[in-house]
């Protein structure tokens, strides 16, 4: 198997996922997500699934040349 190509068209990240717990008992706690790009050490957070998600698409999405 050949090491992938490290050109803008690959992309890796690391994942963290966490869940912040509400101060109040009834209450459910919040996901929380952040990710770390493996080649810059360049740190992102997202408050949401939908927010880091959104990211990532932007990011693989084709670029108009």
């Amino acid at each position: 198997m050949n090491p992938p190509n490290r050109s803008n068209s690959y992309q890796s990240y690391i994942l963290r996922c966490w869940e912040e717990r509400s101060t109040q008992q009834d209450q459910p706690g919040v996901w929380r997500f952040s990710l770390e790009d493996v080649r810059t050490g360049r740190l992102m957070g997202f408050a949401t699934l939908e927010a880091m998600v959104t990211y990532v698409q932007n990011k693989l999405a084709p670029t108009n040349k």
